[in-house]
């Protein structure tokens, strides 16, 4: 008997844009994302033994810190990604994700949905105002990297990518990023 497994990777991005003052929702963006190499690289390093010194914990089965799902990038750029993306085109803002890290670490089921992880980042209205009137075209998902402030660390991986509708940043507004994976076998 022959069995033939496929994991398929998929994602999607939904922006709400925010009144700040009374949180009245103003706009909502939703698309499908791009995985990127890097989610897929550290699927297999989780299959993967290595040395206990690279894990946090050890052994299989564990994913490495520095991989981890962690923070939210958004940029300024509209260029369409591509698989093998690194990085943002643009980035203009870093925050870790609020929504993602449980009591008793990932959260990877959803609304019990097995397979399905979201991670949330929201932009208030004082964040991500640093250059005169942004415009936010793309967002990625990142892995946590070596430090856990997304602002100053350094080799996180970019997970997913993808670019949206324009969406002009100002005191006035908060921008909230969330993003569901799903892993499924068929």
């Amino acid at each position: 008997m022959k069995f033939i497994e496929t994991i398929k990777v998929t994602g999607q991005l939904k922006i709400r844009v925010l009144d700040t003052k009374t949180k009245r929702v103003l706009r909502v963006i939703e698309t499908p994302n791009l995985i990127c190499v890097g989610m897929l690289e550290a699927l297999q390093r989780l299959l993967t033994f290595y040395p206990e010194a690279d894990w946090e914990a050890g052994g299989y089965g564990t994913v490495p810190k520095e991989e981890r799902i962690w923070a939210i990038y958004a940029g300024d750029d509209a260029t369409t990604p591509v698989y093998t993306n690194t990085d943002l085109n643009n980035t203009l803002f870093k925050k870790r994700c609020d929504g993602i890290i449980a009591k008793t670490g990932m959260e990877i089921n959803v609304g019990g949905e097995t397979g399905l992880l979201e991670c949330q980042m929201t932009m208030e209205g004082g964040e991500g105002n640093d250059s005169p009137n942004p415009v936010y075209k793309e967002a990625g998902v990142f892995g946590r990297g070596d430090d856990n402030d997304p602002a100053s660390t350094t080799g996180a991986r970019l997970l997913a990518h993808q670019i949206h509708a324009s969406v002009e940043k100002d005191t006035s507004i908060s921008i909230e990023y969330t993003w569901r994976i799903r892993i499924t076998a068929s």
